[in-house]
């Protein structure tokens, strides 16, 4: 193998700290291969794919719900004070 290292993992390390926790999904065998084939065409492993995934829609999500509820306390639906609707 010579001098070069091989690491089991990406190489890139998680913003929220060491990934110690688990999230046992059970899914149909097609969803599965679905996840496989995007991460293998992103490079990445299937559950570093679906952490990403969780991570976007999570944060996501509670970023509009902190954003709504300051909205809710200025009297104001959005930044520019209209909601267009």
């Amino acid at each position: 193998m010579g001098d070069t290292t091989r690491l089991s993992r990406s190489g890139r390390t998680p913003d929220g700290g060491t990934l110690t926790r688990r999230i046992d999904v059970p899914v149909s065998e097609e969803l599965e291969s679905e996840v496989i084939a995007l991460a293998t065409i992103n490079g990445i492993s299937k559950a570093e794919w679906v952490r990403n995934l969780l991570e976007r829609v999570v944060h996501g999500e509670l970023f509009m719900l902190r954003r709504l509820s300051r909205s809710g306390r200025t009297g104001q639906s959005d930044e520019s004070g209209s909601n267009p609707r």
